[in-house]
């Protein structure tokens, strides 16, 4: 959100003033000079009750703060001050649209354009609206209007190779998503989007791709995992398990990266040995991975140690019974 007014940087200032005391100070002193933001911008806007940036930052902080019901009214607050600018209606409309609130945001976002038929931001928000209800010929007309009159837009380009991805036209997706990357090379969602459709068509550009997307995002476990699989489906173990455990390290608790590591040792690995504690890792995450019972089962079978084998197999089948690769399993073990 961009401020425009004095008054919002003698908010942020106070803000900031507050949150810079030295900790030696007591608690009770501290609590005694918590800013409450509410009361600031309630008191900027006494001073200034004209200024939209005002409300809108009492909108977002709403959000922000999970008290969502509170912020519409605010939104609205803000279009009085010019019930003529669209971007206000928009700022409104993509709340309600961030807030899963669709038809919301549909109804406002037509006010928007009622205001401004060129408002190239809202066309974009019109676009997803299309895309989300599979109307993609509607959906394209949107984004080419808006790129009109915004060339540079690169979310339009970004939902358009989305929706040529929808409808299997390869060459236009990556077209458009590579258009989207060259307009803000930080767009993480059109690098993953790249990662993805190149890794359909087993091109070898997709790891590129997605380690740009890891570039954006250091922390993305989406990406990594994304760019792990990548290796992993052509069989290139040791690049997998190295992205898998640059994605535990951030978050332990990915049981599926402890899977498929066990999986890759079992299957490819020279030690499969070590295959079993991966998906132990696995079923202490989550009791009912019947996936680890199973391959656990598989490893035992191939090894010679058919009662732990059968247990496994057993359990697979406690938690899932259509579980078929488990009965074939008790199968060949021989019930």
């Amino acid at each position: 959100m961009i401020f425009r007014y004095f008054t919002i940087v003698v908010i942020v200032a106070s803000v900031l003033s507050c949150n810079s005391k030295t900790s030696s100070e007591s608690t009770e002193e501290s609590d005694n000079q918590k800013v409450d933001t509410i009361q600031l911008i309630n008191a900027a806007i006494k001073i200034d009750p004209s200024n939209d940036s005002l409300y809108l930052a009492k909108a977002e902080y709403f959000i922000r703060n999970g008290q969502v019901r509170y912020a519409w009214n605010e939104f609205d607050r803000a279009i009085q001050t010019d019930t003529m600018d669209a971007e206000l209606y928009f700022k409104k409309a993509k709340a309600l649209f961030d807030q899963r609130l669709y038809a919301e945001s549909v109804e406002v976002t037509l006010k928007a354009l009622e205001k401004d038929p060129n408002h190239a931001e809202s066309l974009v928000l019109m676009g997803w609206h299309y895309f989300l209800v599979q109307n993609y010929p509607s959906g394209l007309e949107q984004l080419n209007m808006a790129l009109e009159q915004d060339m540079y837009l690169s979310e339009a380009y970004f939902l358009k190779g989305l929706i040529y991805y929808e409808r299997k036209d390869y060459a236009k997706a990556a077209s458009n998503l590579k258009t989207a990357v060259e307009q803000d090379n930080d767009y993480y969602e059109a690098w993953l989007e790249l990662g993805f459709l190149y890794d359909e068509q087993s091109d070898t550009l997709a790891p590129e791709f997605f380690k740009n997307a890891i570039r954006v995002r250091p922390e993305s476990t989406e990406a990594m995992y994304a760019l792990a699989m990548h290796y992993q489906n052509r069989e290139k173990l040791s690049e997998a398990i190295t992205w898998y455990d640059e994605l535990l390290e951030i978050d332990p608790q990915y049981k599926d990266a402890w899977f498929n590591i066990g999986y890759l040792y079992m299957i490819y690995g020279a030690n499969p040995d070590s295959s079993i504690f991966y998906f132990d890792k696995v079923i202490a995450l989550d009791k009912l991975d019947y996936r680890a019972h199973y391959n656990k089962g598989l490893y035992y079978e191939q090894s010679g140690q058919s009662a732990r084998a059968r247990e496994q197999y057993e359990k697979a089948l406690e938690i899932k019974p259509d579980y078929d690769l488990a009965a074939r399993g008790l199968n060949r073990l021989g019930l």
